[in-house]
């Protein structure tokens, strides 16, 4: 039998994975430690610990194939933390145990200690060794599928996708072993294992390359797991283990968060399983390790992490159906890097300062008042600023009159519909799916809620439990938008979640510890349901089992206590109640992300712990504070918008030029469809500004009131209210050539990806010679034709950028005018030059 004494010695490791640093997180297991604290004077005192931990802080090898990965951890005066694993020497007391490049392994049954010292400081650890004299077989499910999955075998790109390769399939990581167990040792005519001539088996012949496998070399001779898959076909290839004790937690230790900072680098990490039964086992090298950002971060077979430049990544641990992950920070001095002195307007600033000064990112500075002006107006309401209104604040010396700006946005109906919109579109409100006036209905219910400013987790609580008349309630519209009951879970989840756990409906989540019995409890919520035509009832019985098992699930949350309840407000209250770890996060978060064009998670419904937020405290303070606020969306909205971090410049500078994630500056983006739409109709004059509208609507109100028989008036009062007009304030999509060419989503998923804002051959099009917008610049010229040319270059100007012209563009655009034998074409030229610059087609 192979011995576990022979894995790797990571001694043998790169040069450059000596040292590494790490700031610690104190947590529960913080109590597990062996701490010691020593005065010491050595030959350099600054790079002295103050305090030296070990971890695990005794040593228990119960078999004869255990081993235990020891972390040595210093702590230094400066607040740093540092690996000094490979830095330490280990003597153990007795021949029980030995020690080889920081791996414990068990010699005979005793008791010892382990010697660690580092420089003069020296840690004793007591190691109990037993068992020695026992069977110690492979273990099938705890160790055989282990392999697979670390090697690769049973990814959805090889034998674990449905169909398999090559005839032969295997569950997805493992997840079910009773598949693994009949294609392995049943499958293949049995020649997948070979129990006779177990070095023979096409289980390790093709992965070694000894006959020709498409997935190619997979295995080496000196690998661990091919050591592992030898000696269990050796020993009988048994798969009757299915009364051994699971695996019930994975602990990663250090976690959940490490600093690496320049030059040291590397970070050793230790991976213990716990089973229901109580034991624990190290299974460091037997879990499959992922690094998120390969370019910041590696990781060698022995589980050691090394920093490769300046950024933030993740490093996922996999051990069965277990998931856990380390997220690392590495920090390297940039030459020329001082951190200035910046204005700090709220907590955001904060939050993001510290991670730019921690990474050495310079912030770019703030944006000037014709920028900010025209970004927080498209952002709150889709529209321009209107012309009147921005050559006002420009001119205005009030040091608060940005704040007052978004105040007076956020109170707009212009708010309310836009937003609206923006949620619409992940709630699949289109009249085709939802016929007869409910599209309308619903989002008129949206757009009431964002009026009002109805505390979010009543609007949640009243959609995700609404039953009724779809034509009267209209939040029951939400289970007529999604009929199947799999949809719904994953519409759920994916929008008051922020998971996509679509993929644990056929298997165990391949990223994350979604389960398949998470996804069917999920469902569970919902299987009472039922839906006749137009009507949403709740029925007192129904239930959902898990689709392998045949067990009756639970629903996920808080269950009902009445098993007769409707189980959606036992839910609800779960979901909404401050605290829970999905609810508040993810709305900020897709708050921020309509900001910034990017979330703080990124994608905004990804929330996994292998894709962490780039400054988890701004995450976490912006969802305290919304449940603090009562879960009041616009409070969460001013409060981003009055921040630094919103007002800054697009510009960059050297040390920011890079950053995509970190909001040093602000990003870049293509206007939306529907905000192209109606800025090219108000810069070409169609579209008159809200405050106008207001007041046509008005006289259109009276008007319809006074003559209650005259269609024409009925007619023109609903389409102005309506704004049917305005591609940000419709209630449901238009769904025009123009409109699609830029990416309107037809609202048929809940995903935010649904919209589209790649650059296409299509958009240039449209742009250059589209008819909407041959449509809008006909009307262009008898806009502006009343006006002098001076006052007409400025009108445009502030139409379209909400600046004033600089001397340059008035001089060019005068020369324009003079040259041109017919002013009429010449203006409409003008507009469409305009229109199809950079300035005016992107969000900065």
């Amino acid at each position: 039998m192979w011995n576990w004494s022979q894995r790797v010695d990571p001694l043998a490791e790169r040069a450059d994975h000596i040292k590494a640093i790490a700031a610690f997180d104190p947590n529960e297991a913080h109590s597990m430690f062996c701490t010691i604290l020593l005065a010491a004077t050595l030959a350099a005192p600054t790079d002295v610990p103050n305090r030296v931990e070990v971890y695990p802080p005794k040593v228990t090898l119960a078999s004869k194939r255990a081993a235990v990965q020891l972390v040595v951890t210093g702590h230094f005066a400066n607040g740093e933390t540092r690996d000094l694993t490979r830095d330490a020497t280990f003597t153990p007391s007795a021949e029980s145990v030995e020690v080889r490049g920081g791996v414990a392994f068990p010699k005979k049954d005793g008791k010892a200690e382990i010697a660690v010292k580092v420089g003069e400081q020296t840690l004793k650890i007591p190691v109990e060794v037993s068992g020695q004299t026992n069977p110690d077989p492979i273990r099938f499910r705890t160790e055989t599928l282990a392999v697979l999955t670390r090697h690769g075998c049973n990814a959805g790109s090889c034998h674990g996708s449905p169909e398999g390769k090559g005839g032969f399939r295997l569950s997805l990581f493992g997840y079910d072993p009773l598949i693994d167990a009949e294609s392995l040792v049943r499958g293949g005519l049995n020649r997948r294992v070979d129990a006779f001539s177990p070095a023979d088996s096409l289980a390790l012949k093709k992965p070694l390359m000894r006959v020709p496998h498409i997935g190619g070399k997979k295995l080496n001779k000196t690998d661990l797991g091919y050591r592992v898959l030898l000696d269990w076909i050796a020993e009988g290839a048994k798969t009757n283990d299915e009364k051994q004790a699971a695996c019930v937690k994975l602990v990663v230790y250090p976690g959940p968060s490490r600093i690496l900072r320049s030059p040291h680098m590397s970070q050793q990490l230790s991976v213990i399983a716990n089973f229901a039964d109580g034991t624990t086992r190290d299974v460091t090298t037997l879990a499959t390790i992922e690094v998120s950002h390969k370019e910041i971060l590696s990781v060698s077979d022995s589980v050691l992490v090394t920093g490769l430049k300046r950024g933030q990544g993740a490093v996922s641990v996999r051990y069965l159906n277990h998931l856990e992950s380390v997220h690392f920070t590495v920090t390297e001095d940039v030459p020329g890097f001082v951190w200035p002195s910046l204005p700090e307007t709220n907590f955001v600033d904060q939050h993001v300062h510290a991670k730019l000064k921690q990474l050495q990112v310079m912030p770019s500075g703030s944006c000037d008042d014709a920028t900010f002006l025209r970004r927080v107006y498209l952002d709150l309401t889709g529209l321009l600023p209107p012309g009147e209104k921005a050559k006002a604040f420009l001119a205005e010396t009030a040091k608060d009159k940005r704040s007052k700006v978004i105040d007076e946005l956020l109170e707009s109906e212009e708010f309310a519909r836009y937003w609206a919109l923006r949620t619409a579109d992940l709630l699949r409100v289109n009249a085709k799916t939802l016929p007869e006036g409910r599209a309308e209905l619903f989002a008129e219910f949206l757009i009431d809620g964002y009026r009002k400013n109805t505390p979010f987790d009543k609007v949640a609580t009243e959609i995700l439990t609404a039953s009724g008349d779809a034509t009267k309630v209209p939040a029951a519209n939400y289970f007529l938008a999604t009929p199947v009951l799999e949809d719904l879970a994953e519409t759920t989840a994916q929008l008051f979640m922020g998971s996509r756990v679509n993929c644990a409906k056929c298997h165990n989540h391949p990223f994350e510890n979604w389960t398949q019995e998470d996804y069917y409890s999920i469902a569970a919520v919902f299987v009472r349901v039922k839906k006749a035509g137009k009507v949403v009832t709740v029925t007192p019985t129904g239930e959902t089992k898990h689709p392998t098992s045949g067990k009756t699930l639970s629903p996920f949350g808080a269950g009902a206590t009445d098993a007769k309840a409707d189980r959606r407000i036992a839910f609800a209250a779960w979901l909404t109640k401050p605290g829970n770890p999905f609810f508040a996060r993810v709305e900020v978060n897709r708050t921020w992300a309509r900001l910034f064009g990017r979330g703080i998670v990124h994608p905004v419904d990804d929330f996994r712990s292998s894709n962490p937020p780039a400054i988890p405290d701004l995450l976490d303070s912006l969802a305290v504070e919304f449940e603090k606020s009562g879960f009041d969306r616009k409070q969460v909205v001013r409060l981003i918008c009055n921040s630094q971090t919103y007002q800054r410049s697009t510009a960059t500078n050297k040390f920011n030029e890079e950053d995509e994630a970190l909001f040093s500056h602000y990003p870049i983006r293509r206007l939306t469809a529907e905000q192209m739409q109606d800025a090219i109709g108000y810069t070409a004059g169609s579209l008159v500004p809200p405050s106008e509208l207001t007041i046509a609507l008005a006289k259109a109100e009276k008007d319809a009131t006074a003559a209650p028989n005259d269609k024409g008036k009925q007619a023109a009062f609903k389409k102005l209210r309506a704004r049917t007009e305005y591609a940000t304030q419709r209630l449901t999509p238009e769904q025009s050539p123009f409109l699609m060419a830029f990416g309107q989503p037809k609202r048929e998923s809940p995903c935010a990806c649904e919209r589209i804002d790649e650059p296409t051959v299509d958009q240039a099009l449209q742009l250059l010679n589209g008819p909407l917008v041959n449509g809008r610049l006909t009307g262009a010229a008898g806009e502006y034709a009343k006006f002098a040319d001076a006052e007409l270059i400025e009108r445009l100007w502030l139409a379209a950028f909400s600046r004033m012209p600089t001397e340059a563009e008035r001089k060019k655009v005068a020369e324009h005018l003079k040259r041109s034998e017919n002013r009429p074409d010449a203006m409409r030229d003008l507009v469409w030059a305009i229109i199809n610059t950079r300035e005016f087609l992107l969000q900065h």
